[in-house]
């Protein structure tokens, strides 16, 4: 499993987790190390007003030489986005109850089927070759590289041994 681990297999990892890094996580990290960044001073999230949000992001956009685009369009990201929203702590409880109400309402009885994670990895490990193969997009294959790493992940847990006390209740 991990002996058959190259460099096109680390380069999509690399991606993988570069896709899952949050924005602010970089923000964060680029004000310990550059602190005096103009672009990390400003706080964004104190902005309160939707043109106060748009100025930002003309200037912005012009400071790092973006393609210009007009006002009017990042006017109408604002507006169709909402960003000066600000969701309440009763509205995140009412959308969490919501859903589970909803799933609750959809659950259909299952049979009992489950799929080894030898035969998980295995699939995955076909899947992505008849994907090469046929040169699909890289977004695609990107996925399938981390359900390929789940199922690894889940396999190296399954294989540890355990522990005398992972037998009783204790």
């Amino acid at each position: 499993m991990v002996k058959s681990f190259n460099i096109e297999d680390a380069i999509f990892n690399g991606a993988f987790a570069w896709q899952q890094l949050k924005s602010t996580t970089l923000i964060k990290s680029w004000k310990n190390i550059w602190p005096n960044n103009p672009h990390l001073t400003t706080c964004y999230s104190s902005f309160n007003d939707s043109e106060s949000i748009l100025e930002a992001a003309i200037e912005i956009c012009n400071e790092v030489k973006l393609p210009p685009a007009s006002s009017e369009e990042f006017r109408t990201w604002i507006i169709e986005d909402n960003l000066t929203y600000d969701i309440s702590e009763a509205e995140i409880i009412q959308e969490v109850m919501t859903v589970d109400d909803e799933v609750n309402e959809e659950a259909v009885p299952e049979k009992n089927f489950t799929v080894s994670c030898d035969e998980a990895l295995s699939a995955t490990k076909t899947l992505l070759r008849w994907c090469e193969e046929r040169e699909l997009d890289f977004s695609s294959i990107l996925m399938l590289k981390g359900i390929q790493e789940q199922a690894m992940t889940d396999c190296l847990r399954a294989k540890k041994q355990k522990k005398i006390t992972d037998f009783f209740n204790v």
